[in-house]
């Protein structure tokens, strides 16, 4: 017997043609589940009984599916992520959080079948040796990040307010009428902010901080 397949993809067309492929191979039980709220999702395929769940890892533009894996192995259910991703801090993240395997989108469909087929049967999906290099890249790049970040979380809050509001383009002087407080005031901080960050000027603070990836967030007030 053909294991039940559940596919959740944020594209209709692209799942309906992957089903109709495991459908020709000869599986009786493949569906697709429309997408949802994460919770009403859960509850979905839990009514559904999969054997295996194929989920993309990006649901949407801005919208990861990493959340999903817990919830969906406690139905309980064998989860394997596709993807055509290479980032090891996300396939790293997928592994860890539970998944079974990943597959890439450019693989071949006998593969992506092969897998099914292994993971409904309990069967290792991922080697020991492909997993641990995959965990092992993600935890080189979360050390990489950490100290990257380093210098941008050893600003006080007041200086991240103040980058933030550079980030944001504003102006010294800007920042510190819609804050309310002395431009002096707002000249010590970015002051500070060079000095931790080892850079010069405010452009070149600016520049570090969308290397680093370092999120402002929504520009705010500084408070005195």
């Amino acid at each position: 017997m053909t294991p039940r397949v559940l596919i959740i993809d944020d594209h209709a067309l692209l799942s309906e043609a992957l089903a109709a492929a495991f459908r020709e191979r000869g599986y009786r039980d493949v569906d697709v589940v429309p997408l949802a709220d994460d919770p009403q999702l859960v509850v979905e395929v839990a009514s559904r009984q999969p054997d295996v769940v194929l989920l993309d890892l990006h649901l949407g533009p801005e919208r990861l599916a990493t959340s999903l894996i817990g919830p969906l192995q406690a139905i309980p259910t064998t989860v394997v992520l596709i993807t055509a991703s290479r980032d090891p801090l996300l396939l790293g993240a997928c592994i860890e959080g539970g998944a079974s395997g990943i597959v890439d989108k450019a693989q071949p469909f006998d593969e992506l079948a092969t897998m099914v087929e292994a993971a409904s049967r309990g069967a290792p999906v991922l080697s020991s040796a492909a997993r641990d290099v995959l965990l092992s890249e993600m935890r080189d790049r979360q050390r990489l990040r950490r100290a990257t970040l380093a210098p941008f979380e050893s600003l006080t809050p007041r200086e991240q307010a103040v980058l933030g509001g550079l980030c944001h383009g504003r102006t010294a002087e800007e920042i510190a009428t819609e804050s309310d407080v002395a431009l002096s005031t707002v000249r010590t901080h970015i002051r500070a902010i060079l000095s931790k960050l080892h850079v010069k000027t405010q452009l070149a603070a600016v520049a570090a901080a969308r290397r680093a990836g370092w999120e402002p967030g929504d520009p705010g007030t500084i408070d005195r």
